[in-house]
């Protein structure tokens, strides 16, 4: 529904602010060490244990198409819902709840053709808000991938 408020949590990556549905928004933390995954997609950048949970860490910064950079002690982790899994993102800072209406969502394919990981945008008096898709984060194929490294690893 256009007229429904939605809630999401934003957050920041280099100078771009990216939004999750705080419905989909399990828990954000500092970083953390991360484990590496050996045999997972260039998109995990290793796996955390959260309260006896091994969750991928996914590289959101390659995924959308920005420069590599180490995690620094001043990140944060979110740990989200996707279609199947919970994940983790790495985000240099967190804003807050973001309160928007539907109708001032601008789908994506409105934005530009082809956008992916991206289900709109909005903005506020700070600047554009972009709305990623959790839905659509991880490819099947990553999907599949990244089950069986944790599978060989032990793991469900």
């Amino acid at each position: 529904m256009r007229n429904t408020i939605n809630n999401y949590i934003t957050f920041i990556i280099d100078d771009l602010r990216f939004a999750v549905p705080l419905s989909k928004t399990c828990r954000v933390f500092r970083a953390v060490l991360i484990t590496p995954l050996p045999g997972s997609p260039n998109t995990v950048m290793g796996a955390v244990n959260v309260a006896g949970n091994v969750v991928p860490v996914m590289d959101f910064r390659h995924k959308i198409g920005l420069a590599a950079r180490e995690i620094d002690v001043s990140d944060y982790f979110l740990l989200v819902q996707t279609k199947n899994r919970r994940v983790i993102f790495v985000a240099d800072a967190i804003e807050g709840v973001f309160h928007c209406s539907g109708k001032h969502i601008t789908p994506a394919g409105e934005l530009t053709p082809g956008l992916k990981y991206i289900s709109g945008a909005t903005g506020d008096e700070s600047g554009l808000v972009f709305i990623h898709d959790l839905e659509e984060f991880l490819s099947s194929n990553e999907e599949s991938q990244i089950r069986k490294v944790l599978e060989r690893a032990g793991v469900k």
